[in-house]
């Protein structure tokens, strides 16, 4: 339920739902979710009483603030009209659960086969393919459902994107792209596709954190190991 209320008092309503919620993560976005809400008194009391239940049942199970909604996603999924979230110890199995809730789009689920799925293997090494080697080939509706950041090294810095694939949380691929390495060729391909990512989804450029990235509608074709992402079907490039 929205209202009028004067800016001081929305001002100070919007700060209660910041202290109580229990990740501080893109304030402007949320802010920004709160406003377009426009909760009156009664309404916005809720949202912070259940954003304070949120970060307790949190705090409660330790865990990892990577894996507690943004306050702006929180806020724009009306997240406080749910049941407390289940917790999981996996984070990959918590990003499924989360894929599987929102079900499959028919809108995007028709797969089609690569034009040139001709079943030769990619032109450049293994080593080098964005994709595993039992990836599908073709075209498909995708979202990033899990991201993650790993330096294997005091010199590299390797993101993995876990997509599904038509709307299907159990039909997953793992996109891995070096964004930071002594490869010069790999490290501007990784931040490219980043780059793009962020394009796409309409994410901070440059991008700051990979979860801007989730489970927001793509085009994913997968040709012998190489990814390409686009537009989602549908939206004019």
């Amino acid at each position: 339920m929205a209202g009028t209320r004067a800016p001081e008092e929305k001002k100070d309503a919007f700060n209660q739902f910041w202290q109580a919620y229990s990740r501080k993560f893109q304030k402007l976005k949320a802010r920004a979710a709160w406003d377009k809400i426009n909760p009156d008194t009664v309404l916005a009391a809720r949202i912070v009483e259940k954003a304070g239940l949120w970060a307790e049942h949190y705090s409660t199970q330790d865990t990892d603030k990577r894996w507690i909604p943004a306050p702006a996603n929180w806020l724009a999924g009306e997240r406080w009209d749910e049941d407390l979230p289940d917790i999981y110890i996996d984070p990959k199995e918590a990003a499924i659960a989360k894929a599987k809730e929102r079900g499959s789009n028919p809108a995007r689920g028709t797969s089609r086969v690569a034009a040139n799925d001709d079943g030769e293997l990619p032109s450049v090494p293994q080593h080098e393919w964005d994709v595993g080697p039992f990836s599908p080939f073709g075209t498909f509706g995708a979202e990033i459902v899990a991201s993650t950041v790993k330096n294997p090294d005091a010199q590299t810095e390797e993101v993995v994107l876990t997509i599904a694939l038509d709307g299907d949380p159990y039909k997953t691929v793992e996109h891995t792209m070096l964004t930071q390495c002594q490869d010069k060729t790999r490290q501007f391909r990784g931040r490219r596709f980043l780059d793009t990512l962020a394009k796409l989804t309409g994410a901070d450029r440059p991008l700051k954190d990979t979860e801007e990235l989730h489970f927001k509608p793509l085009t994913v074709t997968i040709d012998r190991g190489l990814i390409f992402y686009a537009e989602p079907r549908g939206v004019a490039a």
